[in-house]
């Protein structure tokens, strides 16, 4: 509308992609409006994918100019559904499409009261690591946390104040960080313990109410921990085994000790079948799936194993749903729609803009979807460069606390894939963890847990997040204080207004 904003007299198309989704694209063209021009938004699906090939010679040298296009060997054959909906006044808002999406995923079933502020520690057991005998260099394991550490470190969390907490086990099983396949079943890295101390672990935490969620890896398997049979490896388009390469979270430069390989319907179904039948002699009712939520892959192979990555994404959603309809609690990563409504813990969620779009601020939209239904974290806060920037983020999202620890020192993991950890042992960093964990946990309460009904920026760097209690949190991330229309907000800090402020 023109003139000035008005929520009453405000319009808008929302969409949802219910099926096809995974060859989705969304194109936006942001046009001059007083132009006479209308912002112009559409969808794109590639349901055929192709790669350009470099032609050979007879004798087998490359011609540079002459190439030619490889087509998967089949087009997607299923169906494209896209749900149109119209929303007018306050719904026609951003606040008012996520309000929308929620109950359309979720229903009319979110918190009606506030809980203790959540939390998620992953705790980092076996990692690969390169180790010296006179001069010649050798992989080796070293051993970050084991299960008693793990216990340690929880009990003195808890005795600090984190009430709402979920501890995520890493590196535990079948090559430790940097895993290989399950299908033989599950092999725990005996540095860390045994089945029996594991079991105790589980079962300690679980009497403190804390939920312990061993972590696997099932889609993949680790370069590191050998190449697996060819019939159960994914294929690229080009006919390359699919490889996801790694890269330092230091220098953001390539890490091929990092790379996994992608497995195919056989292999993560034979990975799968192998670690529940395992799994489920534990007696455990928590598992984290790490990458669910955050990888789906196709496979072109030219066999009986092809598979796109619509299928895909249908064949995990079966194996996921067998494990909650076996009972099971289940923590993932990233926030895939597909799979939110089987997930109760979602960590590393996107909370912000990766700024690749051209947007006049960062809206939180998933998180504003998810709130009041489930647990979401941002990344890990003491792995942030900038902490007070992350921090005031998690308050303006109503996200949970993620903290990676460490049980034991980084004397051996200088110039590895592992540079990151440095900032995780607990020992040196927990005054650290409880002052960060305070200071949201804080401004948070009374209102974590419940739906957030509204998000505006009231001005540059200036942002307002309204719960359905009527609870209004303002977060200023300026380096000058806000002062306007009766709120003064510190620099680079948070007000908290209850009842809500207009």
């Amino acid at each position: 509308n023109k003139g000035p904003f008005k929520e009453q007299n405000y319009n808008g198309l929302f969409g949802i992609i219910e099926s096809g989704e995974t060859f989705a694209g969304i194109e936006a063209v942001n046009y001059d409006l007083d132009a006479g021009k209308h912002n112009n938004l559409k969808l794109e699906f590639r349901i055929n994918e192709r790669v350009k090939m470099d032609a050979f010679t007879a004798g087998g040298e490359t011609d540079n100019d002459s190439k030619y296009c490889k087509y998967q060997f089949q087009r997607y054959l299923g169906d494209i559904k896209f749900n149109l909906n119209v929303l007018s006044g306050s719904n026609a808002t951003y606040s008012g499409m996520a309000n929308y999406y929620s109950n359309y995923l979720f229903g009319d079933t979110a918190n009606t009261n506030a809980k203790d502020y959540y939390s998620t520690i992953e705790t980092i057991g076996v990692i690969n690591t390169t180790e010296k005998f006179f001069g010649i260099e050798y992989n080796s394991k070293e051993t970050m946390t084991n299960f008693d550490q793990v216990s340690k470190i929880a009990s003195e969390l808890q005795q600090n104040g984190f009430n709402n907490m979920n501890v995520k086990l890493t590196g535990w099983s079948n090559g430790g960080y940097e895993s290989g396949m399950y299908n033989k079943g599950i092999k725990i890295e005996k540095d860390l313990g045994n089945k029996d101390s594991l079991v105790n672990l589980y079962n300690t935490l679980k009497d403190m109410g804390i939920g312990l969620y061993p972590d696997v890896d099932w889609q993949n398997t680790y370069v590191s921990e050998g190449k697996p049979s060819e019939k159960y490896l994914a294929s690229t388009l080009n006919g390359s085994y699919s490889v996801v390469t790694g890269f330092s979270p230091v220098d953001f430069l390539v890490d091929e000790k990092l790379a996994k390989f992608v497995l195919n319907k056989n292999g993560f179904e034979k990975s799968y079948n192998g670690f529940i039948k395992d799994y489920n002699e534990y007696g455990f009712k928590n598992v984290s799936y790490r990458s669910i939520g955050k990888e789906i892959n196709s496979n072109f192979r030219d066999d009986e194993t092809y598979m796109e990555r619509q299928e895909t994404l249908e064949n995990l959603q079966t194996i996921v749903k067998s494990t909650k309809d076996e009972g099971y609690s289940i923590m993932g990563t990233g926030g895939q729609a597909a799979f939110i409504k089987y997930l109760d813990v979602v960590n590393e969620l996107p909370v912000e803009s990766a700024r690749f779009d051209k947007c006049d601020y960062s809206i939180p939209f998933t998180a504003m979807v998810l709130s009041g239904h489930v647990d979401y974290t941002y990344k890990p806060i003491n792995l942030s460069n900038n902490n007070r920037k992350d921090l005031l983020l998690l308050i303006e999202t109503g996200a949970g606390a993620y903290y990676k620890l460490t049980g034991s020192k980084y004397d051996k993991i200088t110039n590895t894939s592992y540079d990151s950890l440095y900032s995780t042992y607990f020992n040196e960093i927990k005054d650290s963890v409880f002052d960060t964990y305070t200071y949201v946990s804080d401004a948070l309460e009374g209102v974590y847990g419940l739906k957030i009904v509204k998000h505006e920026q009231i001005a540059t760097d200036v942002y307002k997040t309204t719960y359905e209690n009527g609870t209004s949190i303002f977060v200023n991330y300026d380096d000058k204080d806000y002062n306007a229309q009766g709120i003064k907000v510190a620099a680079q800090d948070y007000l908290k207004v209850k009842g809500g402020a207009e």
